[in-house]
């Protein structure tokens, strides 16, 4: 007989009948203990429960139903007309000629140069820092750069097939 209560797991590999070789010690706690008995019963009503459950089904036209809203939204976003986009290039004109006109970019340049600069510092800190945590591992630095391409693959293909999926939905609309 078991000192502590059954886990939620245990009682539900009890009732799948998964935990052959511990079912007598079990079923002794069970007879013994009003608490998992009480856990085991709401387990047993949710079984019976689920046996009758007729699960979800969706309509018929919901497929259709939906893309024709997704169609009628689309057709109700406006697109911008070409005087409209005309404007907003010259603006973006202006804006870059005001800009250059304005910034002194001798202090520019230092701004961008000392962020440069530091930035470079940080990242050859932290490469460093990592090449040593790697060798104190008995791990070669060139893990760290097999990782790094992994992950980029990784990001690669997860963008290619985001966009692959878009491109079905608007095809399919």
């Amino acid at each position: 007989m078991t000192s502590r209560h059954l886990t939620d797991e245990e009682i539900q590999d009890y009732l799948d009948g998964n935990l052959q070789s511990e079912n007598r010690l079990l079923e002794e706690h069970l007879q013994t203990c009003q608490l998992c008995q009480n856990t085991l019963e709401e387990y047993n009503r949710l079984y019976e429960e689920l046996k009758v459950d007729e699960g979800f089904e969706l309509s018929p036209g919901f497929l259709e139903s939906v893309l024709s809203r997704l169609k009628k939204e689309k057709a109700s976003t406006s697109s911008l007309s070409l005087a409209e986009i005309l404007i907003l290039g010259m603006m973006a004109i202006v804006a870059l000629f005001t800009t250059i006109y304005f910034v002194n970019w001798a202090s520019f340049g230092q701004v961008i140069s000392r962020i440069l600069i530091s930035e470079a510092k940080t990242l050859l800190t932290i490469w460093g820092n990592s090449v040593k945590l790697l060798m104190e591992l008995n791990l070669s630095p060139d893990l760290l750069f097999l990782a790094g391409v992994i992950l980029l693959i990784i990001k690669l293909l997860d963008y290619l097939i985001i966009n692959r999926s878009h491109q079905l939905v608007k095809n399919h609309s």
